[in-house]
């Protein structure tokens, strides 16, 4: 079967790959719509799925859970990175460096965690991934005892929590629905 490229099948080409997009955005609007408003930041949820490469374009819970996990692991690794710039370059007394420290070794747990429950989520061992994330979503308490951090440090503390929280929710839907 051959198909001509004539200029009158330019009408009906555009009006297929606009209906490819319609639909695309309808079903990615529709899974945000079900997942963010479980989460404990629904705005901040929306606006990130929405925004990030891995996840902007998901059509199902297993392609929304890969990108989240990956964000996730990616916001762990800036954490750790943030907190270890502090400790080497800020003289800090024994308390608040103990702190740090402990909260840096978290992020490095997280980063462990986050990348097996992906590799199990990736097998479709869905209850396994959740648990994992849920590991990581209750050990973020530990960078929460930090008196005062600076703010950049602050920042990523937050920013990491709504992540491992918009995970897990994901984790949560996978594991509900036994996709």
């Amino acid at each position: 079967m051959e198909f001509h490229f004539a200029p009158s099948n330019v009408p009906k080409f555009i009006f297929l790959l606009a209906l490819l997009i319609v639909t695309t955005n309808a079903q990615n609007d529709n899974l945000f719509s079900n997942i963010c408003p479980k989460t404990k930041n629904p705005n901040s949820c929306l606006s990130l799925l929405k925004h990030d490469s891995r996840t902007n374009k998901a059509t199902s819970v297993q392609t929304l859970g890969i990108g989240s996990l990956s964000m996730a692991m990616d916001q762990s690794i800036l954490s750790m990175n943030l907190l270890d710039n502090l400790v080497r370059k800020t003289f800090l007394p024994d308390k608040e460096m103990y702190s740090y420290l402990n909260c840096r070794n978290y992020y490095k747990f997280a980063l462990a965690k986050l990348s097996d429950a992906k590799k199990e989520f990736g097998g479709n061992k869905f209850s396994s991934a959740r648990r994992n994330v849920a590991v990581v979503v209750k050990a973020a308490a530990t960078c929460r005892r930090i008196g005062s951090p600076p703010p950049g440090i602050k920042s990523a503390i937050d920013m990491s929590e709504t992540m491992f929280n918009i995970a897990y929710v994901i984790m949560q839907e996978a594991d509900g629905k036994k996709i």
